[in-house]
């Protein structure tokens, strides 16, 4: 298979957030606050699009692993790709929650310039959105990857990937091992993880179906036995939906509209729970009718996310890069 941009991935990452919005603004914001009424249409399975998200890191950080010549390139790619439009939602978020009706969701300033780390999560601290915990989780995984690129395993990565599993036997076990090293090791979501590096594998010939299987069982077996039946169906639409891109059989999801979902998804995500609930908490004061309500907040945080993408997250990717690649000729020359 080749290498090139899998479109369909970049659908994934749309579906997934969207459905991730559509819970929060249909059934999370009823379960905090309640509705004025019923939503027509509800999605309460929609958190599951977090475990896809894992999944879809799993994949594309091994692929930028494996495209990487130093680890210092990787640190920026990721700065570059997750920090300036994190930036921004923080400081949108911060200040909608401060003139909306909702003041359970406004923090200090300390609590907001720490959230401008993305590492409260390890400290214990508050998320200005909710959404932000799984930024640690992301963080905790790089930093393993690349603890793995420097120590020259990605290529015995199934191996790795079946001692990594066990951690989450080992934190079920003992439930009483430090929460933060869990943290750390991602053990707690680990299967997901794999689950996207072994597609990737088999989807660049790197690893043949009886190489990949074992883990994937593994991966399975874990988040069936300890999470149960319910976990199990969602690891198993995980896998075989990232199999299938990997073997190139969803091109139907290489449409425009989805794409374009996708090229947003990472600010759209960012910017819709607590920004959509004071939109929502508004307009039910206002007596908007629910359904007209949910509509109104999906479109503002479509386009929102639109805007920061397009105004925040591109231009400074390249900025940032663009800087990178030219110091980096810089210090050739001047060797």
């Amino acid at each position: 298979m080749g290498r090139g941009r899998i479109v369909e991935l970049d659908a994934l990452r749309g579906l997934a957030a969207l459905a991730v919005v559509l819970f929060h603004l249909t059934t999370r914001f009823d379960r905090l606050y309640g509705h004025a009424s019923p939503p027509l249409i509800a999605v309460p399975w929609g958190h599951y699009g977090v475990q896809f998200f894992f999944g879809l890191s799993g994949f594309v950080i091994f692929m930028t692993l494996e495209r990487t010549r130093h680890a210092a390139d990787f640190v920026v790619s990721r700065v570059s790709r997750l920090y300036p439009a994190y930036w921004a939602a923080v400081l949108l978020t911060t200040a909608a929650v401060a003139i909306g009706p909702l003041p359970d969701l406004r923090h200090d300033a300390g609590t907001v310039l720490v959230n401008l780390t993305m590492v409260q999560g390890f400290l214990g601290l508050p998320y200005v959105d909710g959404v932000y915990w799984t930024l640690a989780i992301e963080l905790a995984f790089y930093a393993c990857m690349l603890g793995l690129f420097v120590a020259r395993l990605l290529d015995r990565i199934e191996w790795v990937l079946i001692g990594w599993l066990g951690l989450k036997w080992l934190w079920w076990w003992l439930p009483d091992l430090s929460y933060a090293a869990g943290m750390l090791l991602v053990q707690d979501n680990i299967p997901f993880f794999a689950i996207g590096i072994c597609a990737y594998r088999l989807h660049v010939g790197e690893a043949g179906i009886a190489r990949v299987l074992p883990v994937l069982a593994c991966a399975l077996a874990t988040i069936g036995w300890i999470e149960g039946a319910e976990s199990l169906l969602v690891a198993t639409l995980v896998a075989a939906t990232f199999l299938g891109c990997a073997t190139g059989r969803l091109a139907w999801l290489r449409w425009r509209p989805l794409a374009w979902l996708g090229g947003i998804s990472y600010p759209l995500y960012l910017l819709h729970e607590s920004i959509g609930f004071v939109l929502l908490a508004a307009m039910k004061s206002a007596a908007v009718p629910t359904d007209a309500a949910i509509l109104i907040a999906l479109l503002a945080a479509l386009a929102l996310g639109w805007a920061v993408s397009v105004a925040v997250e591109r231009p400074a990717l390249r900025l940032i890069r663009r800087a990178w690649r030219g110091a980096g000729a810089a210090r050739k020359v001047e060797a």
